[in-house]
């Protein structure tokens, strides 16, 4: 491999791993704000992600149930 190919091919290598921090920063980031939307995820601090995702499908067929509610007696 010439200098200029392997020069390439070690860019492409740093830039994947930026791009592989910045999906996980950003997805930490993403979590946080869902954990502070919904109510039982926003006491805790450690929590899995599982579970986050668990009491937000809960969390949403609670507010959709309310709407219901509200849709039937006003």
């Amino acid at each position: 491999m010439n200098m200029r190919r392997k020069g390439l091919h070690m860019r492409r290598k740093i830039s994947l791993k930026k791009q592989r921090k910045t999906t996980e920063s950003l997805m930490q980031r993403k979590m946080k704000q869902l954990q502070r939307i919904v109510p039982e995820c926003n006491k805790m601090d450690d929590i899995e992600i599982d579970t986050v995702f668990q009491k937000t499908a809960t969390y949403i067929f609670f507010l959709e149930c309310q709407k219901k509610f509200f849709y039937f007696f006003p």
